[in-house]
């Protein structure tokens, strides 16, 4: 009953975010004041960014529930070859790792099918970094060139450092300290402690419901007539309640529904508080302030932009809207891309957590090689432009 009043409450929340402008009309526009220019951000934001990635949270909230986890983690084992491992563990963090709170109970449970550290490493690494709203959040909001690069070089990263440290660290075990129990309390029923025992469901089903969602992700976010639109995204909410009735059981419904709302209430109040503050310190900014001029100045800025990410500590997605900040005030794209690459994947709570799984010698190793990469990156995107 809780959750559903919880539910009620989100909801009148984000409409009173939408129309907010009408009842006070100077929230619909940039301004001098902190507070109001806060405020405008937070409407902004809802109504441009999160409308539209309602979708995106069903159609991850569907991966959540429908993929068979089991099937995807059994590919991590020793006696699978090495390229596959490597294959199926970014897979894996694309696809199940749809919140913070899911990641680390699954890389946990990675571990304990005796996967070494090189896979294990790439699965968090692209877990982190470009799970299904990661990609859509930065798409829409940063630009297609951002997503396009974060998506490309999460993935020769998270495959190259997981390389590198199978190597450096072959001979090492894991060290866990009861990480285990305490996840499957953290969860509380998600990761590693139902990876074996997620029900099957036809994979043709769950292809064509997927198809559906991403359909419908696609339609909401592209710019097109209002009325062409409004007609397509009928047409798929038609077409979604019919695959729905036709092949999926109530209790199957509820818990894709169920995902979803855990991933939309957890992660929308956030990126809510992140909004809101980069609106009240761009009050204060003066657009243009932190254009870069040289090649050197853009690699301290790069650097400084990774450090300040991981001490300041942004949960997934929250770094958006701080990335959006950047770019206003004038910051090179190639800095902001060091800086989205970087904050999500070592962020200093996931440093300490990740510590407690791999050993600290690991876990320090890990951060040198993504700030590495990632400031790299970013020095050469900006060259490029």
């Amino acid at each position: 009953m809780n959750e559903r009043y919880n539910l009620i409450l989100l909801f009148i929340i984000f409409a009173g975010i939408c129309l907010m402008p009408y009842a006070f009309p100077e929230t619909g526009g940039r301004s001098f004041d902190p507070v109001v220019n806060g405020l405008f951000m937070l409407h902004f934001y809802t109504v441009s960014y999160l409308l539209p990635m309602i979708p995106a949270f069903l159609l991850a909230g569907a991966v959540s529930a429908f993929f068979p986890r089991g099937e995807i983690i059994k590919h991590l084992e020793k006696q699978t070859p090495r390229y596959k491992v490597y294959l199926w563990s970014m897979v894996a963090g694309v696809l199940l790792a749809a919140y913070y709170s899911t990641v680390f109970p699954l890389l946990a449970g990675i571990r304990k099918k005796k996967a070494d550290i090189g896979p294990t490493m790439s699965f968090l690494y692209t877990a982190s970094a470009v799970n299904v709203l990661a990609i859509v959040f930065t798409g829409i909001a940063l630009g297609v060139d951002l997503l396009i690069l974060k998506v490309l070089f999460s993935l020769m990263f998270a495959f190259a450092i997981g390389v590198v440290l199978s190597k450096v660290y072959r001979d090492e075990k894991s060290k866990y300290r009861g990480m285990f129990e305490y996840f499957e309390e953290l969860s509380e029923g998600r990761g590693f402690g139902e990876i074996d025992n997620i029900k099957q469901h036809k994979a043709g089903d769950i292809v064509a419901l997927l198809v559906t969602l991403a359909a419908l992700l696609f339609t909401a976010v592209m710019g097109m007539d209002v009325y062409v639109k409004t007609a397509t995204l009928l047409i798929l909410a038609l077409l979604l309640f019919l695959q729905l009735k036709r092949n999926f059981s109530f209790d199957e419904i509820d818990a894709w529904l169920d995902e979803t709302y855990m991933l939309f209430k957890t992660i929308v109040p956030l990126v809510w508080l992140s909004v809101v503050t980069m609106g009240i310190l761009a009050a204060f900014m003066v657009e243009g302030s932190l254009h870069s001029r040289t090649w050197t100045d853009t690699l301290i800025k790069a650097t400084a932009s990774v450090f300040f990410g991981v001490v300041l500590y942004f949960p997934m997605l929250t770094e958006v809207p701080v990335a959006n900040l950047l770019l206003n005030l004038g910051m090179n794209r190639g800095v902001v891309l060091a800086f989205i690459l970087a904050t999500p994947v070592i962020s200093m709570p996931t440093m300490l957590v990740l510590s407690r799984i791999i050993g600290k010698r690991k876990t320090w190793t890990y951060a040198l090689l993504v700030t590495a990469s990632s400031v790299l990156a970013g020095l050469f995107y900006s060259l490029r432009i």
